[in-house]
Formats: C-alpha cells, structure tokens, sequence
C-alpha cells in the first residue's frame, strides 16, 4: 500500500491544484495575549444560570467540585458567541469579530478579556440549541464535551448564549473552562454588583474593549494539558445525521493558557504504520478537487497523519510547532525513546493523550536530529502554530539539502536572513514545486496548514526514496 501510494503521488506530484486555500489563523499563539482589562458588566440570561447549576449538580453527583462562574472568561464567550451569530461561521478560532484578531484562539479571548493565567483551560461550543437542558445532554453524549464539563482541574467557567434571528443556528453557545479562580469568580446566585440575570442577548455590540497589557504572574507555572477537538455536523435528513434535534451543531476543545488553540487531533503514534488501511484513506472533506489531497492520503496511509473524530482531515487548519515534530518524526522514521531528554522547559509532558511520547519525545527527538530549534535556549513554544517559512525551513533541515548553484535563483526574492537559504534551496530541490501560490509574492509569513504540510512531507519523503 505505502509503494503504490507514493507511486500515485509521484506520478500526479506537479499537477496540484490551484484553489486558493484558507487560512485560521491570522497570528500565532505567542504574540503575547496576556492582557487584562477592567472590570465590565456581565450579564446572564436564565438559560446560561440554568446551565451552570444543571453542569454543577452533575459534578457534584460524580464526586466532583462546582465550578465557580467567572464574569472575566464569561465576558470572553458572550462575544465569542456573538461573534459567531453575527458573522455567520462556527468555529473555535476567530474568522470575524467586533472585538478580537481574525484567527484568535479561545486562549487568546480569553486573555482579552483578562484570564491570562497559565493553567488548565478548556472551551465547549454549540449552535442550534435553544435551552440550557438540551445543550447539556448534547455535550454530556460527546466524549469531547463531556471531558470538559467534568474535568477535575477546572475550577472556573464562564458562559456566553447569544440568539439571533436569522441566523443559521439562531442560537450560539460557547463555555470556556479555567483552573484559576480569577476575582471575578463568584458562585451562581452570588455575584458581583456588576452582574445582573437577564434575558438572552439578541444582538451585538461593536464597542472595542479596552485592554492593557501585561505580563503572566510571577507565580504562572506550566500545567499539563489536556486537548481534544470534536466536531459533530449539523443533523441533516439523510441517514448520516448525528442526533435527531434539527440544526446542531456542538464542538469543543482543552488547552493550557500558553496553548494552542483547539488543536487538530496529533499524529498516530507509531504502532499506527502497522495498522495502515490497504487503500488510501479519504477524510470526509479531503476529495479529488482538494488541494494537497494525494500528499494528505499518502501520509494517512503510512500513519503519520490522521483526522477528526467526525471524520473530517481539516486541510486548512494550522498546525502548532509540538504537533509538526511528530509528524515528522514519524514521516521520516526518525527514532524515539521515552528516556531521552527535553531541554526545552515549556514542553511537558502529557498523560492524558493516546501517545505516552507526545509530546516530549518527539520534541527532544526532532531537536536532536537538529530539525527544530527553539525560539531562545531552553523555550520551544510548543503551542505556536508555524509559519510557511519555519516550515519549508523545518523540512528543508531534515533533508539536509545542500546548496543550490551559484547561479540559481528561484521564482521569489529574498524575504528572510534566517529562512531565504533554505527556501532556495527546497525550491532547487523542487520540494516547493507542489505548494499552491508559489511566485514572487508568495506569502512565506502566513500560517502553514495542515495540508500544507502534509505537501512538503510528501514532497521530502519522495525526494528522499528517488535519491
């Protein structure tokens, strides 16, 4: 399988497409969003109240503390959710906002808004539900949702429901979690002056929110994370639908407060190359007209790679710097042992996922083999998404491309000191012949995609088996 995969990509590798790919994530995760700002007005509607005690009730009975309802992180959904009714998309990430950067992940809203603590954080959204009752059993059935509402390391919640006429969903739920009880915090019924119960928001507001900003306490450690992404498709009526209840649609995701954004499930542990499909493996939205669809079915096979939990590849999600060290750790066959050493302080360990090595081995491994670097000696910026430059840069390192002629000079200037070089020499090599848009006003600063970089791992895995 994995011989007759590469043998199709190698025979279609210069007819790629030429559709314009989108781009999530318009700033990367280190740019620094610990702010904090004043302290404003929150209100709740008796559904978002409703869902709080209903979630806590539900912790109780299982042992478990109530989470304490944070205005600040509270803040962050309303306008999140409002964001999402108003502009028409359903997201984790940013697309189009009254308030925060295109792109800006549920850790970066929520440190707008004044939660920047470096802790366990977490975030549930939902659409089309339309009663605090009904979103609960959504997400309690979800295994996703369901690890959130009852992780044990939250202490906090915050809550935003935004209806809206005419919208695709009508109704806009998004609930984020946090492990540090901010002073905000308050237990329901129980509240700042500043808040009062009301009934659902049917509008928005533009008023930008004034923000300062600062850095991390003193006393921020790094946390273990938990994260997964689940996304489960709008009930439709063929026989493929989710749940029964009409338009609705729920996701969710977990992260630390340095981390990511809901990231995209990590790459298959090794033991998945044993396991390969005998036939490429198709997402449900990867097909023959998507962009870098025969790099993504190739690498699939061969494990490196694999999708959602509703089946979907997402092809124009960003990837962060932890999440590209396995992957390519696992496209070359690079070793790794759960005993060698991190030197990188930000990158821990984290028990909670499938792969025990995830993600520090493949960290420590990567470094050594000198495919990564970190960004000062001893921090990695594990949750940083890449940029298309650190990725061509990454892959062109792991292949140890020697220098092009003196001569050569490929279709784009140079736009980097650091990462010109080896963009020549990737483009010599011809590994960026597969990537869509490249010219002169090729945008090598633009967040890399996972497709991507499933087109510049292909492209060195065939590169390396013609040599």
């Amino acid at each position: 399988m994995k011989d007759s995969a590469a043998a199709c990509y190698r025979n279609r590798h210069h007819k790629w497409f030429t559709l314009v790919f989108v781009i999530t994530l318009a700033a990367a995760l280190s740019i620094g969003l610990a702010l904090s700002a004043p302290a404003q007005a929150v209100s709740y509607s008796s559904e978002e109240i409703a869902f709080v005690r209903i979630l806590n009730d539900f912790r109780v009975s299982l042992g478990l503390e109530p989470l304490l309802l944070s205005d600040t992180i509270s803040l962050a959904c309303e306008r999140h959710s409002s964001d999402m009714a108003k502009y028409n998309f359903f997201s984790h990430y940013t697309e189009a906002s009254d308030w925060f950067p295109v792109g800006a992940s549920p850790w970066d809203r929520m440190a707008a808004c004044g939660y920047g603590y470096n802790t366990y954080k977490g975030e549930n959204i939902a659409a089309g539900y339309s009663t605090a009752q009904a979103v609960f059993e959504g997400w309690k059935n979800s295994p996703g949702h369901y690890a959130n509402m009852v992780n044990p390391n939250y202490k906090v919640i915050g809550i935003g429901l935004v209806q809206m006429s005419g919208t695709k969903y009508t109704w806009y739920w998004t609930t984020d979690f946090g492990g540090v009880v901010d002073p905000s915090a308050h237990a329901v019924g129980g509240s700042p002056s500043t808040t009062t119960t009301t009934a659902a928001p049917t509008t928005t507001t533009t008023a930008a929110p004034t923000t300062t900003t600062t850095a991390p306490p003193a006393t921020t450690t790094t946390t273990i994370t938990t994260t997964t992404t689940t996304t489960l498709r709008p009930v439709t009526t063929t026989t493929t639908t989710v749940r029964p209840a009409p338009t609705t649609t729920t996701t969710t995701t977990a992260a630390p407060s340095p981390a990511p954004a809901p990231e995209a499930p990590e790459p298959a542990a090794p033991s998945r190359d044993e396991a390969a499909p005998e036939t490429p493996m198709f997402f449900s939205d990867v097909s023959e007209t998507t962009p870098y669809a025969e790099a993504i079915n190739l690498l699939a096979a061969r494990g490196v790679v694999q999708g959602y939990l509703d089946g979907r590849f997402g092809p124009d999600d960003p990837v962060t710097r932890q999440q590209f060290a396995k992957m390519i750790v696992l496209a070359l066959g690079i070793e790794v042992s759960p005993l060698q050493a991190c030197g990188f302080r930000d990158v821990e360990p984290l028990p909670t996922t499938a792969d025990p090595l995830y993600p520090t081995a493949y960290v420590a491994a990567c470094a050594a083999a000198g495919i990564v670097v970190g960004k000062t000696e001893d921090k990695f910026c594990p949750y940083d998404h890449i940029t298309r430059a650190q990725l061509i840069t990454m892959v062109a390192r792991a292949a140890g491309l020697p220098e092009p002629p003196v001569d050569y000079q490929p279709v784009f200037g140079d736009f980097s000191r650091d990462h010109s070089p080896w963009a020549r020499r990737a483009a010599y090599a011809g590994l960026l012949d597969g990537l869509v848009g490249m010219a002169r006003d090729y945008n090598f600063w633009a967040m890399a995609t996972r497709g991507e970089v499933c087109q510049m791992l292909a492209s060195l895995l065939v590169w390396r088996e013609g040599r």
